[in-house]
């Protein structure tokens, strides 16, 4: 009697399976991409706004401000989403300092230079 050879490789069913692992983490990690995205957008948008404003109001006065108030007489216009806070503090080295806060974590910063940094 011979004997048959089984060829190797994978059988449907199990490539199946594969496909299906791959789509449930892709359906896991897809949101918390975007998620990611919108964070970093509005955090830059808001940001660059803030530090048009100081430069505004260091052309006016001379001094860098941390009062919001005074930010946004020069253009910037704050989130009404309450995930989001906005914090500017003054700085001697740098002039000063603006970070964006969503849900309690900082996710973004700048200072006079103009640069966005991502945490």
């Amino acid at each position: 009697m011979s004997k048959i050879k089984r060829q190797g490789g994978f059988t449907l069913i199990e490539l199946m399976i594969i496909v299906i692992i791959i789509g449930m983490l892709a359906a896991l990690a897809i949101p918390y991409f975007l998620d990611v995205s919108y964070i970093r957008a509005e955090a830059s948008k808001v940001l660059l706004d803030i530090n048009s404003a100081e430069v505004k109001h260091w052309k006016a006065n001379h001094c860098y401000t941390a009062d919001s108030v005074a930010i946004a007489g020069h253009g910037v216009t704050w989130p009404t989403d309450s995930r989001w806070q906005y914090e500017i503090k003054l700085d001697d080295s740098l002039g000063y300092r603006a970070f964006a806060i969503c849900d309690g974590d900082t996710v973004a910063t700048t200072d006079a230079r103009g640069v966005v940094k991502y945490r």
